[in-house]
């Protein structure tokens, strides 16, 4: 009798578990970030030259860098709207093929200064 009492207390919290509803995900749950949001605020720019290059005025957020080719050399990313400031990243050794993910926010506004003529793409909010 008592195998049976455990096997069925056993049974019953392992249904239980089962068919419990947050095994399944809400239906009117709405995305964190719908997709449609994101591409109508999405931006980029392809950089190429030694430059200061002020990317975006304002807050935004850095989504990534991906290194295309060119002249390999360091990259300096601010928060910023000169070519100093807070500085978000220092690419050192950029490498062709390179995708850099960020997500970080700035403020100010995203300033790059490529140090040589460097080919990549900023990716941004």
């Amino acid at each position: 009798m008592r195998e049976k009492l455990l096997f069925l207390f056993v049974m019953a919290v392992v249904v239980g578990i089962l068919t419990a509803p947050y095994w399944a995900p809400a239906v009117d749950a709405e995305p964190r970030y719908p997709s449609s949001e994101i591409i109508e605020k999405a931006g980029f720019l392809n950089l190429a030259t030694a430059a200061t290059t002020t990317v975006k005025t304002g807050a935004g957020s850095l989504a990534s860098i991906v290194i295309n080719g060119g002249t390999m050399g360091s990259i300096t990313v601010y928060d910023s709207l000169a070519g100093s400031g807070t500085k978000i990243a220092t690419i050192a050794a950029p490498l062709p093929g390179m995708v850099l993910p960020y997500g970080v926010r700035f403020a100010t506004g995203l300033t790059i200064v490529a140090a040589a003529n460097t080919d990549f793409t900023v990716c941004f909010y």
